[in-house]
């Protein structure tokens, strides 16, 4: 009664202002009866097997004093005038609970809503199923009651101390982490007051969901490895049982921002005074029968879940005995337990002296606070906007970091996915025909990878189609369902001893991230700032660096390195690609596309606004109708012309030859044969796994290094002169693994065989910095938005037949020139080195017009003329202008020149 009431009378009292603080104030005294309900039984205080019924007893006293205070408090203004029809007593009620607003506008919106209740008769309980104008409005507050009790809230909470034990937290700190928990859902209700005002109900109650979704999904995951593997990889259960407790934590902060104060406050806002206690009684209602279910539900799913769980471990791995988990659990628990007290004791000042290490402590905490308000006004700076972060997050995180993920999937792995195909496919060695059992394990391996890439191709060259059919965003979105589907089969290949599984599930991930890999670059380049162009197209090379050392720790011996759970870090690929298919519609379609491929003006100048805070949109759109009627003059872009048209050619072949480069240079050898590569430098066995996890971490640095480079030094800069410290890494590296391999055992081959390492980590960094950020950036801003999307079909092709090439062939070749295996890469980056040094222009800070202008026939400068390229505000020409001795500036330009007063000379070949 308390809940429907309670809502109702806050909301109506409230003045109009502050009536969502006012209302949530009934979640937040909620919360706080939790906290206060926990502090009273505490095992201190009354949690005894005598006192614990006083407890209960004890919410009688705010009740007694509520009964003795609120007689003195008015009844609601609303109720007075439109239920009994005392107008002075409501005004009266008005004036006492509101000094801010005008009574007589208020009385007048009564009279309005009561002359308005006369044509009608009096509200009937049916009538809310039968009202249609009542249906949606009573379907809302149903759903969003009932969500408040299905997101688990009153199972987090009253079944917490059994989710933490599950967690593997020790018993003796359960109930001080409940109440932490009760006390963070009370800090957080408090957070949302203010908020509700700002932000708006609809904003708080959609973000913050996600937020909880997403704490559910990993909360299932860490607390289902927390408790498996507390046996094979005690020390990962330890962290995942305190990740665990710290999703808990995340999970009350999202509930306490959205779904907590959100449901009442609604409800009471989206009915007029006649349906409006109605619509309470059937939404409280359903909520509390939701809450029946929950309350009832939960500890027989929880045991059933944890008896299939148990008794598939025991049929996977029949190893654990009952009493070895006991006593691998006591363990387990103890060690979190010291962990805890020392935490504790390092955090906490037990002696005077130590006061100074506090002080430090909070002056870095301000320090941090200061930073983090300096990033906030140099974003606003930099025209960046929330809608853009989120939008480059979700597209890097649920596609591009894909693409690193499988790709490195099955390096560390391979012992145990060889010996599956083996067993799968051959038999095992005491079955099959002699002529199967010439079939190398080594060779079905490479088969997958293979597969892999053949799939990667075929889904770059469908990028671009699916692009301009469907657009840059809703083709992330189509594509999410292969990142998911291929998950899905690659998951239980090994349980059910299919190979063929494996096959295919990586041949549809091999589709995924062919189709990511050109998407997410175009969709990227194109909602990014001009002045952030690179940084952020830089991102999707980022977030594969990033995937790929994810994949190395996912797969590490402590892990998921195992004969049978290989295949789960397959699957986990889909969890990024789900997370991103439920957030990723709440961004805009890239500006360009809805301009110029759907011809909507409007779409594209609000997707713009949203993305953009510094730009000028008129500007923008003004280029976009230059570009418009270029194109108008010209027929639809068909794939064949990127061979046909002359002032193609040179894009497109630029375009090719370095996505090939960036595969020929060895990249995903390194990556792919790393431990092999490491094995031949004489690194020993034990270490080669946190070797190459350390290439990976390597990759991701520097390759954040280069996001700001790539505005400051340029995309030439960063193409050239990385590229030859590769190359000089690879020449010295082939030099060292021969010498290594020459040496007798001793010091002196293990020196050498350490130069080796470092030199592949120079090599990663000369790529991180180079070839593998710049490529996709490059390709994206020489062509037009008509054949854009085309040649990046083409290209990354071509890439991936690169990458096939460099695959299939690496092995062969390292086995038959062992040491000098790198020094075809090396003839390779010297000849493609030496083209861009003469044909690459400068693209920083251009429109895609100015860059495509300059490309045409191939009248680039080159050398030391090249650099004028980099003015942005230079006169740009094209073939019919050989003869002429000034361009005439675009529109985009005129308006730039204003800014300037001094043009360079351009040179023309």
């Amino acid at each position: 009664m308390t809940i429907g009431i309670a809502s109702i009378y806050l909301t109506e009292i409230a003045p109009r202002d502050v009536r969502g603080a006012i209302g949530a104030c009934h979640q937040l005294a909620t919360t706080i009866g939790i906290v206060v309900a926990y502090l009273m039984t505490m095992t201190c205080t009354l949690n005894t097997e005598q006192l614990w019924p006083i407890a209960v007893v004890l919410g009688s006293i705010p009740a007694i004093i509520s009964l003795i205070v609120l007689p003195f408090c008015p009844e609601s203004p609303r109720f007075l005038f439109l239920k009994k029809g005392q107008e002075l007593e409501a005004r009266r009620g008005f004036m006492r609970l509101n000094s801010k607003e005008n009574v007589e506008t208020f009385i007048g919106e009564l009279r309005e809503e009561i002359e308005v209740a006369k044509n009608q008769p009096e509200f009937k309980f049916r009538q809310l199923f039968k009202q249609k104008d009542l249906r949606m409005p009573t379907l809302i507050a149903c759903l969003i009651q009932v969500l408040q009790q299905l997101s688990g809230i009153n199972a987090v909470i009253t079944y917490s101390s059994s989710m933490l034990k599950t967690a593997g937290l020790p018993d003796e700190y359960n109930q001080f982490c409940v109440i932490t928990i009760g006390a963070c859902n009370v800090l957080m209700t408090m957070i949302a007051l203010p908020l509700l005002e700002r932000a708006g109900r609809r904003t708080l109650l959609l973000w913050p969901t996600v937020t909880v979704g997403i704490a559910l999904l990993m909360l299932t995951v860490s607390v289902t490895l927390a408790t498996h593997l507390t046996v094979t990889a005690p020390r990962v259960a330890q962290i995942m049982g305190i990740v665990s407790a710290l999703l808990i934590f995340v999970y009350m902060c999202g509930f306490a921002l959205g779904l907590g104060p959100v449901p009442a406050l609604i409800v009471s806002e989206i009915f007029r005074q006649g349906p409006r206690a109605a619509a309470y009684s059937l939404s409280q209602s359903i909520q509390w029968l939701s809450n029946l279910l929950v309350l009832c539900s939960y500890p027989s799913i929880n045991g059933a879940i944890d008896k299939v769980i148990v008794e598939l471990d025991r049929l996977l791995k029949c190893k654990d005995d009952e009493v070895t988990f006991a006593a691998t659990r006591e363990k387990y628990n103890s060690h979190i337990t010291k962990l805890f007290l020392k935490s504790v004791t390092k955090n906490t000042p037990s002696k005077p002296s130590e006061l100074g290490r506090s002080v430090r402590f909070t002056w870095l905490v301000k320090r941090a606070w200061i930073s983090a308000c300096e990033m906030k006004f140099a974003m606003q700076e930099l025209g960046l906007t929330w809608t853009l972060g989120l939008t480059v997050m979700m597209t890097c995180f649920g596609s591009s970091f894909l693409i690193g993920y499988n790709l490195a999937i099955l390096n560390l792995p391979a012992k145990y996915v060889k010996d599956f195909l083996g067993e799968a496919m051959l038999g095992g060695p005491d079955s099959g025909s002699d002529s199967t059992r010439l079939i190398d394990p080594e060779f079905l391996y490479a088969q997958v990878s293979t597969t892999f890439v053949i799939a990667g191709a075929i889904g770059a060259f469908s990028c671009g189609w699916i692009a301009e059919l469907i657009g840059r965003r809703n083709g992330l979105l189509l594509n999410h369902a292969f990142a998911i589907i291929g998950g899905i089969i690659c998951a239980p290949c090994v349980f059910v001893n299919q190979a063929s599984l494996l096959f295919v599930g990586r041949f549809v991930l091999g589709i995924n991230c062919g189709i990511t890999i050109g998407i997410a670059s175009i969709y990227l380049t194109e909602v990014a700032p001009r002045e952030l162009r690179g940084a952020i197209g830089a991102c999707n090379q980022l977030a594969v660096t990033i995937g790929i050392s994810v994949a190395y720790i996912v797969t590490l011996t402590q892990a998921l390195n195992t004969e049978t759970l290989w295949p789960i870090a397959c699957a986990l690929g889909a969890v990024p690609a789900f997370v991103s298919l439920l957030i990723l519609p709440f961004c805009p379609e890239s500006p360009r596309f809805l301009f110029l491929k759907k011809n909507n003006e409007s779409d594209a100048r609000k997707a713009f606004l949203r993305l953009n805070a510094k730009e000028n949109v008129e500007t923008f759109l003004g280029e976009l109708r230059e570009e418009l009627e270029v194109a108008s003059n010209q027929p639809e872009f068909k794939f064949t012309q990127l061979f046909t048209q002359k002032d193609l050619r040179m894009p497109v072949l630029i375009a090719c030859l370095i996505q090939v480069l960036q595969q020929l240079s060895g990249i995903n050898a390194v990556i792919s044969y790393s431990s092999t590569m490491l094995e031949s430098a004489k690194v020993p066995d034990e270490y080669n796994q946190y070797c190459v996890m350390a290439i990976g971490f390597l990759n991701v640095i520097v390759t954040v290094v280069s996001l700001p480079l790539l505005e400051r030094a340029g995309r030439r800069t960063l193409l050239l002169w990385p590229t030859v410290v590769l190359a000089c890494s690879l020449f010295l590296l082939t030099i060292t693994v021969n010498v290594a391999t020459g040496l007798p055992e001793g010091t002196a081959k293990r020196v050498v065989g350490i130069i080796s390492v470092l030199l592949i980590l120079v090599y990663i960094c000369g790529f991180a910095l180079g070839l593998g950020p710049v490529p996709a950036l490059i390709v994206s801003e020489i062509f037009r938005q008509g054949p854009r999307a085309a040649a990046y079909s083409l290209s990354q092709s071509l890439q991936w037949l690169s990458n096939l090439l460099v695959l299939c062939s690496y092995p062969s070749i390292n086995k038959a020139i062992k040491g000098y295996s790198f020094l075809p890469f090396l003839v390779v980056v010297v000849v493609c080195w030496v083209f861009f040094f003469l044909f690459m222009p400068e693209t920083r800070n251009r429109t895609f017009d100015e860059v495509a202008r300059d490309l045409a026939f191939g009248n680039i400068v080159v050398g030391k003329r090249t650099a004028t390229l980099e003015d942005r505000t230079m006169a740009v020409f094209t073939k019919d202008d050989r003869n002429a001795s000034n361009a005439e500036p675009s529109a985009t330009q005129a308006l730039l020149n204003e800014k300037q007063t001094r043009l360079e000379p351009v040179a023309i070949i």
